[in-house]
């Protein structure tokens, strides 16, 4: 008897009568119904038969396609496999769906458009982004910072498939011998602006990490201040665990932050190190990879640790990695900042098992904008999606025109400033000082190729305000003229997109 996609029953007798019939039901995955007819000792099959269940489509995803890998048609046993399209990355852990006895597994992945977000290095200026973050294909025509140059033909950056292209666009000026790096202060007290020297301060910038993101998100971060990260999905930490951290120390990183690929397959013969968890011991410290199956060491049980804790996806842990967490201990989650956090933060191991886990859930709200020295029209703490609201500057901050802002996805269209601290030209500035909202002291480094000018001091009356594009009379410092040819001491300011110009007085 041919048995096919059916099940043959157990109960089955060992001889069958003439004329009688026996009737079978399909296999998982299978519908239909087969029957048998004993007839003159031969066995006549008729019935429907056992055909694959269909699944349907499997679904179309934005931005990505799929191909069927296995099967000719949406039916049980079939496979089919997701691709992104040019420019978009998948960011959904699995990338294919299988139709099984009840439909389609998994969920339709998801592919989001590659960004480029702003590049905070040493030698690229990130005053040259207007944007947080950038679509495939569109440029932005960079200025380096003091003590660099472009590279000859470069004069814009393109972002390709999230990645900025070149990734070299700057290089080191050449000088002839060597002068000592100079830092130079503005100290503004009451609208009065002085110069001096001090000491640098042991400032660390935002380190790029591609594929990844990062905990908390600032442009710069303070000496021994710790920096967590997460890598998105398919990625992993080059450390161990699904997420890492970095320390600031002496103006570096104590690594560089970097997501890889998640490996699932090893080679024949391969080893990897293998250490128990907290509470456990063992006596072979690694496991070897022999003909498809994992030899592995003991670990034998003396306390209920837990392991570390499963990944949450677009969540970070802002405690350092451990593979084994004694009883009673904690850690936070936090979620990338286009998510909210469902459930606690703070979750506990309690006898080898985590409490109840958090999920961050994209946002469809914005949080309200930091923006010191002005107020939004209407004001409130969270803002729904789509939402618009207008924005204006305090004085003396109001030389930054008035707006609006929409909220789209989870976050503002563009960022918000009310605040226009000092520059000069060939110098960085490394550091501010604020006393509430107002900034008090700004510290700038010259590079190598450059030297400090200009002790005058200009003070101003307090309190006084000048229109756009008029003109203030101020009085030099004792012994100082604006010109020794006639031995002038009043020199004119004139107020320029918000900024007052001096002349020289020597």
């Amino acid at each position: 008897m041919d048995c096919g996609n059916f099940e043959f029953p157990a109960d089955i007798a060992d001889t069958i009568n003439d004329k009688e019939q026996l009737r079978f039901s399909c296999q998982i995955g299978y519908t239909g119904m087969v029957r048998f007819t004993c007839e003159d000792g031969s066995w006549i099959k008729n019935g429907r038969g056992c055909h694959p269940k269909q699944c349907g489509h499997p679904g179309d995803t934005p931005n990505g396609d799929f191909t069927l890998t296995k099967g000719e048609d949406f039916v049980f046993g079939s496979e089919v496999q997701y691709t992104c399209k040019k420019g978009y990355v998948m960011v959904s852990r699995v990338s294919h769906r299988s139709c099984l006895d009840k439909g389609w597994d998994n969920s339709v992945p998801i592919c989001e458009e590659q960004t480029c977000s702003v590049l905070y290095r040493s030698d690229v200026d990130e005053k040259s982004f207007t944007q947080s973050s950038y679509k495939t294909g569109e440029k932005v025509y960079f200025t380096c910072k003091g003590g660099y140059r472009k590279k000859e033909n470069t004069d814009y950056i393109t972002c390709t498939e999230g990645v900025w292209e070149p990734r070299d666009m700057c290089e080191g000026k050449r000088f002839l011998g060597k002068k000592p790096i100079t830092t130079l202060s503005r100290e503004c007290p009451y609208n009065t602006l002085f110069l001096y020297f001090s000491a640098k301060e042991k400032l660390c910038n935002k380190p790029p990490i591609n594929q990844g993101y990062i905990y908390p998100v600032k442009t710069t971060y303070n000496n021994e201040e710790i920096l967590y990260y997460a890598c998105i999905t398919g990625y992993k930490p080059t450390t161990e665990g699904w997420w890492g951290h970095i320390t600031c120390t002496n103006r570096a990183w104590s690594h560089n932050p970097k997501c890889i690929v998640q490996r699932d397959e090893y080679s024949n013969g391969e080893t990897v190190h293998v250490q128990c968890n907290t509470g456990y011991e063992q006596v072979r410290r690694s496991a070897e990879c022999l003909n498809g199956n994992w030899i592995l060491p003991e670990c034998t049980e003396t306390g209920l640790p837990c392991k570390a804790p499963p990944r949450i996806e677009n969540a970070v842990i802002i405690s350092p990695y451990e593979e084994t967490y004694l009883h009673a201990s904690k850690v936070t989650f936090k979620c990338h900042p286009l998510f909210g956090i469902e459930g606690k933060e703070e979750v506990e191991c309690r006898n080898g098992n985590w409490a109840v886990l958090p999920r961050c859930i994209r946002k469809n709200y914005c949080d309200k904008p930091d923006l010191k020295n002005g107020k939004f029209i209407p004001e409130k703490e969270t803002y729904n999606n789509e939402e618009e609201i207008e924005y204006v500057c305090h004085k003396p901050y109001d030389s930054i025109p008035a707006g609006s802002v929409t909220c789209q996805n989870g976050q503002w269209t563009k960022r918000l400033s009310c605040k226009e601290l000092p520059t000069i030209e060939n110098g960085d500035r490394i550091s501010e000082k604020q006393e509430g909202d107002l900034y008090k002291e700004v510290t700038f480094q010259c590079p190598r190729s450059y030297k400090l000018e200009g002790k005058e001091i200009h003070k101003l009356p307090s309190t006084v305000y000048v229109e756009e594009g008029k003109t203030y009379r101020f009085t030099c410092k004792s012994r100082y003229y604006k010109d020794t040819w006639y031995w002038s001491t009043n020199v004119e300011g004139i107020c320029k997109n918000g900024h007052m110009e001096f002349p020289t007085c020597k």
